[in-house]
């Protein structure tokens, strides 16, 4: 569709607590039709790995009360049918409810939620007995897993390999290959 009129904001679960909040909030009084995005992977990677206030932990690692983004969503005049939280390996969902959002024009908010894969490697929820791989029978050299953007799909020699060091087998580049060329295996 044509959504070259619409307001996004994409914003992360640290940044929004500490300064977003406000966008919204007075999005929500002008009475503004914007598309706000949450990505909340449960931690401030960007600077160190430190707890925030979405989080339900303090900074010295201690439980307390987490940003319930619902319920602030109501509070700002959003209505239920324009709020969604989405798991953030759920690719289809994703661009799904973000193109159903957008055609309704109006005050939206979207969390899109996943642990930080660095989190996620350390233990938390490890996946260890099974890598992403290539099928370079299916693979078509298309590119379109390059798009996801991942430090672990690597186009060598013009054959897409993934760095297994790397890759977290979030799937992401499973979901995005038309050909089903990127599939999980069991070690």
């Amino acid at each position: 569709g044509n959504f070259q009129n619409n307001i996004i904001a994409v914003i992360g679960d640290s940044t929004f607590a500490h300064s977003g909040i406000t966008g919204l909030l007075n999005a929500a009084y002008n009475k503004r039709a914007t598309l706000t995005i949450i990505l909340d992977n449960g931690t401030t990677a960007m600077t160190g790995m430190q707890e925030n206030p979405a989080s339900g932990r303090t900074l010295k690692e201690e439980p307390t009360v987490s940003l319930d983004y619902r319920k602030l969503a109501l509070s700002f005049g959003i209505r239920e049918e324009n709020f969604k939280v989405i798991d953030a390996f759920n690719i289809k969902e994703i661009e799904e409810t973000v193109r159903a959002f957008l055609k309704k024009n109006e005050l939206a908010l979207i969390i899109i939620k996943g642990l930080c894969r660095i989190l996620y490697n350390r233990g938390e929820k490890s996946k260890a007995d099974r890598i992403t791989a290539v099928d370079r029978e299916k693979c078509t050299k298309c590119n379109i897993c390059l798009n996801a953007g991942c430090p672990a799909i690597l186009k060598i020699d013009d054959r897409i390999t993934i760095n297994t060091e790397l890759c977290s087998n979030c799937t992401v580049c499973v979901q995005l290959c038309p050909r089903g060329a990127i599939h999980e295996k069991k070690l």
